[in-house]
């Protein structure tokens, strides 16, 4: 009886369907999706934060919120590097170490693709503006030129928001530069810690730095669903406080007396 012959495996008995490919991918994501559940973030005092930035003067807004801005960085940065290095993953941010600096770090977690560029850029910008405030002391108001020029160097991340909403904000090309950094500030720290929190595990498993997100906000990590909607609370908030002032406005110009010329006279 004759042997038949077995055909070899060829090219054609390998293809996998692009919908198979795609759904093998998606499970990856689920699973890195899960993998960042699973860590249990909070972001809770982002809100609260930059609620409280409202009053600040011009030159503590810009040192402050650039001061909480990197401890974050650092934070996650941190907790991302193997701790059994001599002197412990902490001495790299200390004194002399590689990330003692904000310049450093920012750079270092660009360079390794847990920041995007557009995050990179802004980070870098508010890096400058804050440096700008904290050592030139004649240095008064973020509506200085130096200032705007860096502003408008931003990767303006809240306007798409803004305009969605348009109806229920003022208008956008109205805001005042004081007014677009608190939101370009606030953006920017939201969009870094959703990056530096899920880009180095996203990279470890073979995936794009940003393959969190790509299947859609209903299956984005909670987190960083609640850390969007702290953002937008801000947005909203620093929008009622540009309303309220101009009420307050509109009311002093409505009751201050006509100036015909005279000199004041108190009575």
């Amino acid at each position: 009886m004759p042997v038949e012959k077995i055909k070899p495996f060829g090219p054609d008995d390998y293809k996998v369907s692009d919908e198979a490919l795609e759904a093998a991918m998606r499970a990856v994501r689920d699973l890195l999706r899960k993998k960042i559940d699973d860590k249990t973030l909070a972001f809770d005092d982002f809100e609260p934060f930059f609620r409280s930035l409202l009053q600040e003067s011009d030159r503590a807004l810009t040192v402050v919120a650039f001061s909480y801005i990197d401890e974050k960085l650092k934070e996650h940065m941190l907790g991302q590097f193997y701790q059994g290095i001599s002197g412990g993953a902490a001495s790299l941010f200390e004194n002399f170490g590689p990330l003692s600096t904000a310049s450093a770090r920012i750079k270092v977690a660009a360079g390794l693709h847990w920041l995007s560029p557009p995050t990179y850029k802004n980070l870098e910008a508010l890096r400058k503006i804050r440096n700008a405030f904290a050592h030139q002391p004649f240095l008064a108001s973020i509506a200085d030129n130096r200032i705007v020029s860096l502003l408008g160097s931003m990767t303006p991340m809240e306007k798409p928001v803004w305009e969605a909403v348009a109806d229920k904000v003022p208008e956008y090309d109205k805001l005042s530069p004081r007014q677009l950094y608190l939101l370009r500030a606030a953006f920017t720290c939201s969009g870094m810690l959703r990056e530096v929190t899920s880009a180095p595990d996203a990279l470890r498993m073979g995936l794009a730095p940003s393959a969190a997100f790509q299947d859609g906000r209903e299956v984005v990590p909670a987190a960083y669903d609640k850390l969007v909607r702290s953002s937008v609370i801000v947005m909203f908030e620093i929008a009622a406080d540009i309303l309220a002032r101009r009420q307050v406005a509109d009311i002093l110009r409505k009751t201050s007396p006509p100036d015909d010329g005279a000199p004041n006279q108190r009575l």
